[in-house]
């Protein structure tokens, strides 16, 4: 078989989303939700459960913010340990009400 008729192992994509950016871009539906963060100029922080789509979510949230003009990314992956500390920064992520 050749690469371009070689089949995939899982019809679905690999079984970390994050790794399959072919699958990513082709079977991405655009909700609601990735509608509003787009419009949104908010600094929005994406949690969810394993599964739930959040780095399809990311991948082409990213995508979109990058071919924006002055609009930068952080992908943040921590671990569940590390996921205590994250709580101490997130207040920088939202504005004020007294500002």
């Amino acid at each position: 078989m050749t690469t371009a008729t070689k089949s995939r192992a899982n019809i679905l994509g690999d079984i970390r989303a994050e790794f399959d950016r072919q699958m990513l871009t082709s079977a991405f539906l655009e909700t609601a939700d990735y509608k509003t963060l787009i419009d949104t100029t908010d600094r929005p922080i994406v949690v969810g459960r394993r599964g739930t789509g959040k780095s399809a979510l990311a991948y082409r949230l990213e995508e979109h913010w990058r071919s924006a003009s002055r609009t930068r990314t952080i992908a943040l992956a921590p671990t569940e340990e590390q996921i205590i500390g994250l709580r101490a920064i997130m207040p920088e992520f939202y504005e004020s009400k007294s500002r």
